[in-house]
């Protein structure tokens, strides 16, 4: 159809007309042709990646394999089988105990079965490289132990998603279970837990958490485990294999164990945690802390609990090399213990007695390479504080230990070591903590059998009467005999006496032992 004319000719229109003719029919051609592309695309390209990426998750997973394995102690690879599909592989590692002296055979053999969907939509279940479920299948001893609590279900489950760009995550889970044994009953509230972590492990992190765990025995008595907290971050200290940095902290609740119907510990709100760091390039410093908010061993309230402590100084090369010395020992001890059986080696294997002995010497030779190295930079270890008690009855302590340079044939003879040491130990109690543990151990000495008598209401009251005397009695006399001993200790000039505390200052230096500040000896006693 001719369009309307204005000015040119009809034939000019005409042809203006065929040309956006020719253009939308050759938009639709293209378009076609376009969406055909794509689709020949998918089908080739899926599968060729999908190929590339089955590659890919066999190369991922022999590395996490190896990583794993190696940070492992005594622990044997039997097999390594790979089962290589097109979109799924199965990889069955057999694993056995390799223990110096132990004759593992094959029903102490775990398998850790891996199926691993190829990426890049592994299963179908979203993006990555591959996705890895993990099992594991014990033996059968062990494997008959764990159904008669979980059943059917599986006591473990894992499963790791590697990343396109490298790297990953793993999430682990326990199922809640609870039941009853011959002797008693259990309830676990489960497990659940994240590990991410980078191309080569370079930096990792971690989260886990378990809501509680509670045993009851008729006979023995009462384990309550509470909430457990984990979490954690650490980064490769550059140039290194071994070594990472980071913050880690675990927290429980609480721990109450109740034995024949009376609480014998209970601890509260009980946190670790440490910190390292190398802001100095060439060396490592890390603290770290274990606190409990209250802690009581039956009726004796010990207060709150503190310990801190610190490093400084580690040679990062040198504490590196020193790692990596050990675990070639481990492991070269592993291999000597899977290829030993019993008391007699197998056919080129190695006597258990030969293997522990070989790796006694080569740990001596670790240490003889690496420490020397390390302690020209004198790194040390200090007990910042130790502290348990309440504010009224505690006891106190600090330490620290510096080590000096020291050549490899120090380490021939350990009283050559002595001198090599700078240490210091202080320690300090209130008198009233002392006759608190006093108090408690006469207790214990007069009470035993009696005290269960007593729960088990089998005394009579002028049995019970008789039994507090005979306990006041005991714990006056024992209070008695602790007092002599610290009147004859601050005598010689062991403890000092202060205020309503005694103390006590050890120090070696230059290799003498000074006891507060006095050469120890017979003539040590502190003058009048």
């Amino acid at each position: 159809m001719l369009s309307e004319h204005h000015g040119g000719s009809p034939t000019t229109a005409y042809q203006c007309n065929n040309l956006d003719i020719d253009i939308q029919a050759s938009q639709k051609i293209s378009v076609k042709k376009l969406i055909a592309l794509l689709v020949a695309a998918g089908v080739i390209g899926f599968p060729a990646s999908t190929w590339y990426f089955g590659r890919q998750a066999q190369a991922m997973s022999t590395q996490l394999t190896s990583t794993v394995t190696a940070a492992i102690p005594y622990v044997s690879v039997v097999s390594n089988d790979y089962q290589k599909g097109f979109f799924k592989s199965t990889q069955t590692l057999k694993l056995r105990p390799a223990l110096p002296g132990f004759d593992a055979k094959p029903e102490h053999e775990i398998s850790v079965v891996n199926v691993i969907e190829h990426g890049p939509l592994p299963g179908f279940k979203g993006v990555g490289a591959a996705r890895i479920t993990h099992s594991v299948v014990l033996p059968p001893e062990a494997q008959k132990a764990v159904a008669a609590v979980y059943g059917q279900q599986s006591p473990i489950n894992a499963v790791t998603v590697m990343n396109i760009a490298g790297g990953g995550t793993t999430t682990l889970s326990s199922p809640k279970v609870s039941g009853k044994t011959p002797e008693g009953t259990f309830a676990f509230q489960g497990l659940d837990g994240v590990v991410k972590f980078s191309s080569g492990m370079q930096s990792f992190n971690y989260s886990v958490s378990a809501p509680g765990l509670e045993y009851s025995d008729a006979k023995q008595g009462k384990l309550t485990l509470g909430a457990l907290a984990m979490t954690g971050a650490q980064t490769k200290v550059a140039g290194t294999e071994q070594l990472y940095v980071g913050k880690q902290e675990s927290t429980v609740t609480g721990v109450d164990v109740i034995n024949a119907g009376k609480p014998t510990l209970s601890m509260k709100q009980i946190r670790y945690a440490v910190d390292s760091s190398n802001a100095e390039k060439d060396f490592m410093n890390g603290s770290g802390k274990l606190n409990a908010a209250s802690i009581k061993a039956g009726e004796l309230d010990l207060g709150t609990f503190d310990y801190e402590f610190s490093m400084q100084k580690l040679h990062v090369a040198s504490l590196d090399a020193l790692s990596k010395s050990i675990q070639a020992t481990v492991s070269k001890a592993s291999a000597d213990a899977a290829n030993s059986a019993g008391s007699t080696a197998k056919p080129g294997g190695v006597n258990p007695m030969q293997s522990a002995m070989g790796m006694n010497n080569d740990m001596l030779a670790a240490l003889k390479q690496h420490l020397p190295e390390l302690s020209k930079h004198q790194p040390s270890f200090t007990l910042d504080k130790l502290r348990i008690g309440t504010d009224k009855d505690l006891a106190m302590a600090s330490a620290s230990v510096r080590l000096l340079p020291i050549a490899a044939t120090d380490l021939d003879n350990p009283m050559a070591l002595i001198p090599k040491l700078d240490a210091s130990l202080n320690v300090e109690l209130s008198d009233s903590f002392l006759n608190l543990l006093a108090g408690t151990a006469a207790s214990r000495i007069g009470g035993g059998a009696m005290d269960n008598a007593a729960v088990q209401g089998q005394m009579t009251p002028e049995m019970q009467a008789a039994f507090e005397a005979q306990k006041a009695q005991q714990a006056a006399q024992t209070k008695q005999m602790v007092d002599a001993q610290l009147q004859g200790a601050v005598a010689e000039g062991y403890i000092i006496r202060g205020v309503g505390k005694v103390s006590a200052q050890l120090t070696l230096k230059a290799g003498q032992l000074l006891v507060n500040g006095r050469p120890m000896g017979p003539n040590m006693a502190q003058p009048k």
